[in-house]
């Protein structure tokens, strides 16, 4: 019998711990979803996950720093506790860095973006996340050499594509930033995707 209820805690509490890894609490990622979200409106890159939300018109700004309040700081917290004792899901990982990026936490972001992906490697929105980093450091090599590795493992992604095309345009690369844009636009026809789309395409030809 005792054997019984040692196999019954062992079984709940190795399904405690999957849970944990799988899935975040909502009342957690909220105010990080919101951070990045805010964010997102702000730049012209795009954060994988807020490619729904994203507000109308060409935002004007290389940084979306938005300010740390306390259910943000707590949120940011509980993920990066999780992330230091190897708990995190890349789900986790991924909004713990985007977090950090969203709150100009740049260099917090870009150690554990890099440790991330060694502990999660072929994660798209980990790799694309590493290369806004790089964007926003102003090394866009970096930032095309990462998202182009995520397009060849799916030319399908579209938040991908659109950074790429930004990340084209610091570089005097028009031509082939408009060819992407225009097949995002007309893949995403009428959805918010392709109205950054858009307003990137008409900012660039009106240069």
């Amino acid at each position: 019998m005792g054997g019984l209820i040692i196999l019954a805690t062992a079984l709940l509490l190795t399904r405690i711990d999957r849970e944990t890894e799988s899935s975040l609490d909502a009342s957690i990622l909220a105010p990080i979803q919101s951070a990045v979200e805010s964010a997102c409106e702000r730049v012209l890159i795009v954060f994988p996950e807020c490619e729904h939300s994203l507000g109308q018109g060409t935002p004007v700004y290389r940084s979306g720093y938005v300010p740390l309040n306390d259910s943000l700081k707590a949120s940011l917290d509980y993920l990066y506790e999780a992330y230091q004792q190897g708990n995190a899901s890349p789900e986790a990982a991924y909004w713990l860095v985007a977090g950090y990026v969203a709150t100009g936490r740049t260099d917090a972001a870009r150690d554990i973006a890099l440790r991330a992906r060694k502990r999660h490697p072929g994660d798209s929105m980990i790799s694309t996340l590493d290369a806004i980093i790089a964007y926003f450091d102003g090394n866009y090599n970096r930032a095309e050499t990462l998202l182009r590795k995520v397009l060849e493992a799916n030319p399908n992604n579209s938040v991908a594509s659109i950074n790429l095309a930004v990340v084209l345009v610091e570089q005097s690369k028009g031509a082939e930033a408009k060819g992407i844009l225009t097949r995002v636009i007309e893949r995403h026809a009428g959805t918010p995707l392709a109205e950054r789309a858009r307003a990137i395409l008409d900012d660039l030809q009106s240069q």
